[in-house]
């Protein structure tokens, strides 16, 4: 249980040690005043201990000093004693000077260490091996040692005490008990015990007054160093650390603004102008980043970028409007999430994925999405991805899709659709106003009942005129017949021209003059109506490359078997990397600036319809000059 205790005891002491250490470390002022404080507490006790020893050497030399006078004052009494043989009063003034406060006790020894007189009676007969310092450490006397030592040494008692040591010569006048000066130098020995524990009271109190006062200079000088360390290191380091706390949490205008011409002043200068410089480009980037969402959410198409994670990094509003989202819900998010609802990415086996698909030398690619808004509507869609970033592998890191609601290009084809039916309606009535306008005269003439009229060539005007409207409804009409399947033999040599009158009025509007060059007998197996559509797309086509007029020439003939109808224009023509798109669905590029854009459905209809003939259409075209499309179908008449 107590070894548990002190475990746990220990563990606690090393936790309160680390939260000490780690809150000195949090801070470089805590830190410097700790070391400080440690340094002034190792100096105050190096110092302290240094005196006390100084000044109690200091203290023992002038306590010998003053004992050697009371030496020789003894030594002269114990001198005159010995010369008048007054042993009892040399006994008398042992005793008497063993009973001074500040003397512990006092001995005469004889010079062979024999203790003849003391102070303290039971040291009487006592002997000393002065030779081997057994008074004290220090305190060796050699036969005819005369000079006075001393030395603190701790007594028999367990008292301390400064022993002084010194050896009585022998005088001329002693020569007559003691012998001869030569032989015997030394009388006695006089040993005084002086009380050492006031000595060391008195040198450890004059040691702390000193160290005090030493601890009170060395303060007020680590206090002057302190306040120095503050104004001219700590306060400009905190005012860097603020400015740079600052700017870690995104206030740019954060400055370290430290007064001066010194190193930390300098450095705090360089501080505020990489702050200046990192705020000023800040602002530029923020204003690029709002420029760049601005840009992008001007297109009307959905714009979204995806990281090779499947996270989208941005989207502009179109795409928000498409899926019915806000921001946040798209943001960061995987692109399956908000596009196709689903929680894992799409399988590329099932869906065309750009991110699956692109890289490998493929930098772009165009496919089809059903999309699911939140709302649980699907939304057909085309996509255009490209690749936006790749990595040092040259694998795409971002792509970049394009996403084009199919749905609003249908409407916007059906609105094209209802306005090229209004073009055409209106060369209709052109058609069909001029013979009307003839059959109203004649009628009027009729109506006069004038002698000279005669009324059979009127009703024989009226006659023409009035076949001639039959025509044009027959061929509007036959324009609308349903398919009902490739049985029937047409003539393309007078279908062809038969279509153009239809449109003579939109040519004649736009300026373009029509030249229709075609043999007889062109015929081919196939649907009427589908091939009156085919014939009217073309021809619409290349008066809508025609902007400024021009001139559309059809031409046909009969090579191997097949019959061929080419329909060459003098428009803009079309540039070499959209050829290869022309004829994919709801992919259009008009060149006319009627402010209604193409649904890109009839080129692709006249391919599917050359195609339902068995035959196949083909496309020439010089940028600039003019294109020329040529469709081939099999002849019926031929082998």
């Amino acid at each position: 249980m107590g070894i548990f205790l002190t475990q746990t005891g220990l563990r606690g002491l090393r936790g309160v040690t680390g939260r000490l250490r780690h809150w000195l470390a949090s801070s470089l002022r805590r830190q410097l005043v700790a070391a400080l404080v440690a340094g002034l507490a190792v100096a105050s006790a190096v110092f302290l201990a240094i005196l006390v020893k100084l000044y109690h050497d200091h203290l023992a030399d002038e306590r010998s000093a003053a004992a050697g006078q009371v030496r020789q004052l003894l030594r002269t009494a114990l001198e005159n004693a010995m010369l008048k043989r007054d042993i009892d009063g040399l006994r008398e003034i042992v005793d008497q000077l063993g009973r001074q406060s500040e003397i512990a006790g006092v001995m005469i020894l004889a010079p062979s260490g024999e203790v003849r007189f003391a102070s303290e009676h039971e040291n009487l007969g006592r002997r000393y091996d002065l030779a081997g310092g057994e008074l004290c450490h220090g305190c060796a006397l050699p036969e005819g040692h005369l000079d006075p030592v001393g030395a603190f040494t701790r007594r028999e008692d367990g008292r301390q005490v400064l022993r002084s040591v010194v050896a009585v010569a022998n005088r001329e006048p002693c020569q007559t008990c003691h012998g001869p000066i030569a032989t015997h130098p030394v009388n006695g020995i006089l040993v005084v015990d002086y009380a050492a524990g006031e000595l060391r009271r008195s040198a450890l109190l004059s040691a702390i007054t000193m160290g005090a006062a030493g601890m009170v200079v060395v303060g007020i000088a680590m206090l002057a160093l302190w306040l120095t360390l503050e104004r001219l290191l700590l306060r400009p380091l905190g005012y860097l650390g603020a400015a740079s706390q600052g700017l870690a949490q995104g206030d740019y205008r954060s400055r370290a603004a430290i007064s001066g011409h010194n190193e930390l002043a300098r450095l705090g200068s360089s501080f505020d102008s990489m702050a200046e410089r990192i705020a000023h480009q800040i602002d530029d980037l923020a204003a690029r980043e709002h420029y760049l969402q601005a840009l992008i959410n001007a297109v009307p198409d959905g714009i979204r970028v995806i990281n090779r994670d499947y996270r989208v990094e941005r989207v502009n509003r179109a795409f928000l409007e498409q899926q019915g989202l806000a921001a946040d819900a798209v943001l960061g998010q995987p692109c399956h999430t908000s596009s196709h609802r689903c929680d894992t990415p799409c399988a590329p086996t099932m869906v065309t994925c750009p991110l699956h698909e692109l890289g490998n030398g493929r930098n772009s690619l165009v496919c089809r999405h059903r999309h699911v808004r939140s709302d649980g509507h699907e939304l057909f869609v085309e996509i255009s991805a490209a690749i936006l970033e790749v990595d040092d592998n040259g694998e795409p890191l971002s792509v970049v899709e394009s996403i084009r609601n199919l749905s609003q290009d249908v409407a916007l084809g059906h609105e094209q659709k209802l306005s090229e039916l209004g073009m055409l309606a209106a060369g209709i009535a052109h058609e069909i106003r001029n013979p009307l306008s003839s059959i109203r005269i004649g009628l009027q003439a009729l109506q006069g009942g004038s002698p000279s009229v005669d009324a059979s060539s009127y009703l024989d005007l009226m006659q023409e005129e009035i076949d001639k409207c039959i025509e044009v409804t027959d061929r509007l009409l036959k324009l609308s017949v349903p398919t009902r399947g490739h049985d029937a033999l047409v003539d393309l040599a007078v279908l062809v021209p038969d279509v153009m009158t239809l449109l003579a009025s939109d040519a004649e509007q736009r300026g373009i003059a029509v030249d229709i060059d075609l043999p007889l007998s062109l015929r081919v197996i196939g649907s009427d109506s589908d091939l009156r559509m085919l014939v009217l797309n073309l021809a619409q086509n290349a008066f809508h490359a025609m902007v400024d007029g021009g001139r559309l020439k059809v031409t046909g003939k009969c090579d191997a078997g097949t019959v061929l109808i080419a329909m060459e224009d003098t428009g803009c023509g079309i540039s070499p990397e959209h050829l290869e798109r022309i004829f994919q669905p709801f992919w259009s590029r008009r060149a006319d600036r009627g402010g209604t854009a193409g649904t890109g459905l009839g080129l692709s209809i006249c391919r599917e319809i050359v195609k339902a003939h068995g035959g196949r259409i083909e496309v020439e075209s010089r940028l600039g000059e003019g294109t020329t499309f040529t469709v081939h179908i099999p002849w019926a008449d031929g082998p």
